[in-house]
């Protein structure tokens, strides 16, 4: 089970990532960096507050699907035009590490929510 929700967590992510940067207007690159980070944090800070998977689980979910949809990305970029990627190898691993900071800063705020949550900051007083 937690397989499948591994999957759906990696799949959710890279259809919503997708639709954000799949559908650039003239295949622009302004926004291959800022929406795939501000997405990758609110990703894991919302599959962190929202499940009990463990925080290494969701950042790795996280930083595929990203990745995933960023490939998809570059493919789709070559169909216009064969040379707007001639380094993506170096473009992936910069936004692997990219992602994978954006990740890990979601996840750790929705650890600490997840803190203070058991020991009922939040709740009744």
């Amino acid at each position: 089970m937690k397989k499948r929700f591994f999957a759906f967590i990696v799949l959710i992510t890279v259809v919503v990532t997708g639709i954000f940067i799949w559908f650039s207007s003239n295949h622009n690159h302004n926004n291959d960096f800022t929406i795939p980070f501000v997405l990758s944090v609110l990703f894991a800070l919302t599959f962190t507050i929202l499940t009990e998977l463990q925080i290494k689980k969701i950042v790795f979910a996280t930083t595929i699907g990203v990745i995933i949809a960023l490939i998809i990305k570059i493919i789709i970029d070559w169909q216009f035009d064969p040379t707007s990627h001639n380094l993506f190898p170096f473009e992936i691993l910069i936004d692997l590490i990219i992602i994978s900071i954006a990740s890990l800063i979601g996840a750790a705020i929705g650890f600490i929510y997840r803190k203070f949550r058991k020991r009922k900051f939040f709740g009744n007083r």
